[in-house]
């Protein structure tokens, strides 16, 4: 009988050491396996403007830039030439739209008193277009989406995404709202809430109608060495049946599938943004807003919020971030 017990704890030491190892190794992907990108070139993004970038995409060919400070211009980025690499692409004439109703009035007092210091009322923070020319844009002070179309009317067209999102523990923080967008193709977007907690939800045009389908708040728990930042998202790239999602306080660029949003694998620039060559001098936080593919190069776009670089402390232009897109990007 003892002996009987005994072999039956040993069986379930065995078992329980065997689904430990198990869970641990969920997701497969950590920071230590993460490849390192291959940097090719980084441009100064100057303009005679308190420009912080906040979402990049790509749209008929163009690399476009919206900037979370500027409510009326939209960026074009001409990498190729260094003498002039950031040009006003179009300009925008879009009326605010109300506020959610379930959003605290203590948000909607600092949207109103960001708005009023600093001349900016959307807080644009990500770019994305369809195939018909139609410009998605996000406003984190609003919680909507504005689409601009090719002749340049203007619509809001998600009033619910706070609505969502809170339902399912997302947007609980000011200023931690939509960080992402990402066109999908049939009518659909994805979006991505920042942190605290961070999550994707897929919207999806029915008729005339946006309606939120799906709510998925994600909870990565793969290792780091910055255990004390909270896992964010800042940008999203999407192709092929996956997703991309920009991560800057971990320094990742991670692909995730369209099912789940499930890990499933990652690359690492903070060897970059860590650079002495690239160093700002607040970088408390990561500072990557957005991202991009266009051919063989992997685009970032980096928010200093005017502040200065280390190795020149009058240089306060963000930088666009050239990579070689990895060759390993959709497998």
């Amino acid at each position: 009988m003892l002996h009987s017990y005994g072999d039956s704890m040993r069986a379930y030491r065995q078992a329980l050491i065997f689904l430990t190892m198990v869970l641990l190794a969920v997701p497969a992907v950590s920071l230590a396996q993460a490849q390192t990108l291959l940097l090719l070139d980084s441009i100064r993004l100057e303009a005679n403007l308190h420009l912080q970038p906040s979402g990049l995409s790509i749209c008929n060919q163009r690399l476009l830039m919206i900037s979370d400070s500027q409510d009326s211009i939209i960026f074009e980025l001409h990498p190729e030439d260094k003498n002039n690499p950031l040009t006003a692409f179009r300009s925008l004439s879009v009326s605010p739209p109300s506020f959610p109703d379930e959003l605290p009035s203590s948000n909607i007092a600092r949207s109103k008193m960001t708005a009023a210091l600093y001349q900016k009322t959307y807080d644009w923070e990500a770019i994305t277009c369809d195939r018909s020319g139609n410009i998605y844009l996000a406003s984190e002070a609003f919680f909507n989406i504005a689409v601009i179309t090719p002749s340049g009317q203007a619509q809001w067209i998600m009033p619910d995404i706070y609505t969502s999102g809170i339902s399912k523990g997302l947007f609980s923080v000011h200023n931690g709202g939509i960080e992402g967008l990402a066109w999908q193709n049939k009518q659909g977007l994805h979006i991505a809430a920042e942190r605290s907690q961070r999550g994707l939800l897929r919207a999806q045009k029915t008729g005339q109608n946006w309606l939120i389908k799906e709510v998925r708040p994600v909870a990565d728990t793969y290792p780091t060495h910055l255990a004390s930042r909270s896992h964010d998202f800042s940008g999203l790239w999407q192709e092929s049946g996956k997703i991309f999602t920009l991560e800057r306080n971990h320094f990742l660029v991670c692909r995730r599938d369209l099912v789940h949003f499930n890990l499933e694998k990652c690359w690492d620039y903070g060897h970059v943004e860590n650079a002495k060559a690239f160093l700002y001098s607040d970088m408390e936080f990561g500072i990557a807003e957005g991202i991009a593919r266009q051919k063989d190069k992997l685009y970032i776009v980096v928010d200093n919020n005017n502040k200065a670089r280390i190795k020149n402390n009058t240089d306060t232009a963000p930088l666009l971030m050239v990579y070689q897109l990895p060759d390993d990007w959709l497998r």
